[in-house]
């Protein structure tokens, strides 16, 4: 079967009830689902749904059309698959996606997507706590998957009063060059590189570990939007609270204010990774009080 319904009971009469569609895949996702889920039943009462990835079209019209509230939350491309068949009135959630372009063209449901990108406005937060005579962030981006969140970093650049010097690519032969570039005429002192969640601009194989490599020899500050990165030689990346996410997700669905199109959010329920070996290599020294602002550490004592 493609499908896997569990009920949760509740007895808390105040909360509001939700049908949550979310994929049935493996670790490591699936322990990040579990987490936003468990977010979702301490703001609701949750009615699951898994779906699987070979679930096919009848199953998840199935399960779209039987589900047993007017509110759904879907999780992840699979769970809105599911959501495609839902009643025009239902009140669509969706989370636990990164990029917002697949959802563009959908104009079926009005909905309200929680993006898992972090906000902007807060990773130049923690950029200028750490660095605060930063007077320039440099991004290398593709536009065909980035410009919109090279929107909401620009209003947030003007708001922290910093320049945002950002530079758009197509490819990723275009983004090895770009970034040479920048090496080039960057300063230690005054500059730092952001690398956002784009496939063509920070790809994992060539780009990632000569943008590393090149900063770390410059002693340039490089901070991400993945936690990952961190581990590998990033300072800093902000990444979700997921039981935190989940909750928010939960009071989304409950106010039942989906309006007419998409309306997107990006993460705003974060924590902080952060890599005290690069801070060393880049002078920055920070005392005890500091340092418990991170949520996690690399290295790992």
């Amino acid at each position: 079967m493609g499908l896997l319904p569990v009920a949760s009971v509740w007895s808390a009469e105040e909360k509001s009830s939700v049908t949550v569609f979310y994929p049935n895949i493996g670790e490591p996702y699936r322990a990040v689902f579990t987490q936003i889920i468990q977010g979702i039943e301490q703001a609701a009462n949750t009615t699951k749904i898994a779906i699987n990835i070979n679930a096919t079209s009848e199953e998840l019209r199935n399960a779209a059309q039987n589900q047993p509230n007017r509110s759904v939350i879907a999780l992840g491309r699979q769970g809105l698959f599911a959501s495609v068949a839902l009643a025009p009135d239902t009140s669509l959630v969706v989370g636990g996606v990164v990029g917002v372009k697949g959802l563009m063209s959908n104009d079926i449901h009005a909905m309200q997507v929680f993006s898992l990108m972090p906000e902007p406005l807060l990773l130049f937060m923690q950029l200028k706590k750490l660095m605060p005579r930063c007077q320039r962030i440099m991004v290398v981006y593709d536009p065909d998957k980035s410009a919109w969140l090279l929107q909401q970093a620009e209003l947030a650049a003007k708001q922290m009063q910093i320049e945002l010097h950002a530079i758009a690519v197509s490819n990723l032969k275009d983004a090895v060059t770009t970034y040479q570039t920048l090496f080039r005429s960057a300063s230690a002192t005054d500059d730092a590189l952001w690398l956002p969640q784009d496939v063509t601009t920070v790809e994992d194989s060539i780009v990632l570990p000569l943008v590393l490599r090149e900063a770390w020899t410059r002693q340039l500050l490089v901070f991400s939007s993945t936690v990952s990165h961190v581990h590998l030689g990033a300072l800093f990346a902000l990444y979700p609270d997921n039981t935190a996410y989940g909750r928010r997700l939960a009071k989304a669905a409950a106010r039942n204010a989906a309006t007419a199109g998409i309306k997107i959010e990006l993460l705003n329920d974060v924590l902080t990774a952060f890599n005290s070996n690069t801070a060393q290599h880049l002078n920055l020294v920070l005392n005890a009080e500091q340092r418990q602002q991170f949520d996690l550490i690399f290295p790992e004592r």
